[in-house]
């Protein structure tokens, strides 16, 4: 799958929110945090998860997280 490195715990949050459908706006209310950063994360975890879009990233973490347990 490519992964490169673990997430850390804001990571983690911000791609449970985004696999339950949040939006970027939505998970940045939840969490207090801007848009701005939220998107940076993203960015982030995309590069992590050898993605090229939120949604493989998603898809990604999702499967890891279901084979985890």
């Amino acid at each position: 799958m490519g992964v490169s490195a673990e997430l850390s715990s804001l990571e983690e949050k911000v791609m449970m929110y985004l696999v339950s459908g949040l939006t970027v706006s939505q998970t940045a209310e939840q969490l207090s945090l801007s848009d701005l950063l939220i998107v940076s994360v993203l960015a982030t975890v995309r590069q992590k998860l050898a993605a090229k879009t939120n949604l493989q990233a998603a898809a990604r973490f999702a499967l890891k997280h279901n084979a985890a347990g």
